[in-house]
């Protein structure tokens, strides 16, 4: 036989129970989702906390290790300035032995220097003197432009006015 079930409540209390039914089923919701929240924050939290401690361990080692390094470090950096120095001193220097050592030696007997001025930046060799004649301070301006430094060696018209003592300057091209 099947059990007969009475309702004998009345119906605004048919209604108020459903609607504590719903009361209750909201409420269970509501306590397993916080339940779910405090659980999911207190693992974060962990989470947060264990890699704090390794942030904190891996900064140590860095610095332990940029101290260790720090001698070394300055000493490949005081290396790296005194090779661009010397770097930019080589790119300024000029060899000026072999131009000087040639220049001397096709200096003929019949010209008198009286000055000699190297300019390195402007690349200009100024000679100045005086010739025994035109001919010899010709000579001496063709020996000069063979020389393998000079590109060349013009002298001013005016200087070869004269035919004997001339005074001269001459401003010759570096190559």
């Amino acid at each position: 036989m099947l059990p007969t079930r009475l309702n004998l409540l009345l119906p605004t209390k048919k209604k108020y129970l459903k609607r504590m039914i719903y009361v209750q089923f909201i409420k269970s919701l509501l306590e397993t989702l916080l339940v779910t929240i405090c659980i999911s924050s207190i693992i974060i939290l962990g989470g947060r906390w264990i890699l704090q401690e390794h942030f904190n361990s891996l900064i140590e080692n860095i610095t332990s290790i940029s101290n260790q390094h720090i001698g070394t470090n300055k000493i490949i950096i005081d290396i790296n300035k005194t090779l661009n120095e010397t770097e930019e001193i080589q790119e300024k220097y000029i060899l000026w032995t072999p131009i000087i050592a040639d220049f001397v030696n096709s200096i003929p007997e019949d010209i008198t220097l009286s000055s000699i001025d190297m300019d390195k930046e402007k690349k200009i060799f100024t000679i100045s003197g005086t010739a025994e004649n035109r001919e010899s301070l010709l000579n001496f301006q063709q020996t000069l432009e063979n020389l393998p430094s000079i590109a060349n060696a013009p002298i001013p018209i005016s200087q070869l006015t004269t035919k004997e003592s001339i005074s001269f300057s001459i401003n010759a091209n570096l190559k």
